[in-house]
């Protein structure tokens, strides 16, 4: 069961972060397999000032719509599955949505079954 976290600026309309969430949440039931109704989002909309990066790292330019990512995952994912996800995400944002690839930065975190509650049935 995925948790994610998205960040970015704030500012943008309802539909453009409706759409992401979307984006983002199919690109990951397609690659790391999870059920389809299982969705947890966060979506943070902080001030510019409140996003603190580097205008280029590694010799990539970085705009001000800069996008963090995190996904909090169960273990037991392959690199291959992991790799997927990330392609996935980003082809997608920047074909659906114009997000320039360069400003997209997935985290992906895994931890245990007991590291997670949820209300008992």
């Amino acid at each position: 069961m995925p948790f994610v976290t998205i960040t970015l600026h704030e500012g943008k309309d309802k539909k453009f972060i409706k759409s992401l969430s979307e984006i983002i949440h199919t690109a990951m039931h397609e690659t790391i397999v999870f059920p389809p109704d299982v969705l947890f989002h966060k979506i943070d909309e902080v001030k510019k000032e409140h996003m603190i990066y580097l205008n280029e790292f590694r010799n990539v330019k970085r705009s001000e719509d800069m996008i963090f990512v995190e996904c909090t995952i169960k273990t037991g994912r392959t690199v291959e599955q992991k790799q997927a996800m990330y392609i996935r995400i980003s082809e997608d944002l920047f074909t659906k949505l114009g997000v320039r690839k360069e400003d997209i930065i997935i985290i992906l975190k895994e931890n245990l079954p007991e590291d997670w509650y949820l209300q008992p049935k």
